[in-house]
């Protein structure tokens, strides 16, 4: 058994999931989907992006 805990954009708790130990990240992902969430690929992009900004401003590549 795996235990998921859905969590939205502004970290509000809204709910858990118990689901069978044979579950696939793609069906996590097609969960995820469905309910309206962005893809992994794409929140991961996302999430590299504010990183790259932010580090870009520290050093003073982006004004």
């Amino acid at each position: 058994m795996i235990a998921v805990q859905l969590i939205d954009s502004t970290g509000r708790v809204l709910g858990n999931l118990r689901l069978p130990a044979d579950v696939r990240l793609a069906d996590l992902e097609r969960l995820a989907l469905t309910a309206g969430s962005p893809s992994l690929e794409d929140h991961i992009e996302q999430q590299l992006a504010v990183e790259v900004r932010a580090l870009a401003l520290e050093v003073g590549v982006l004004a």
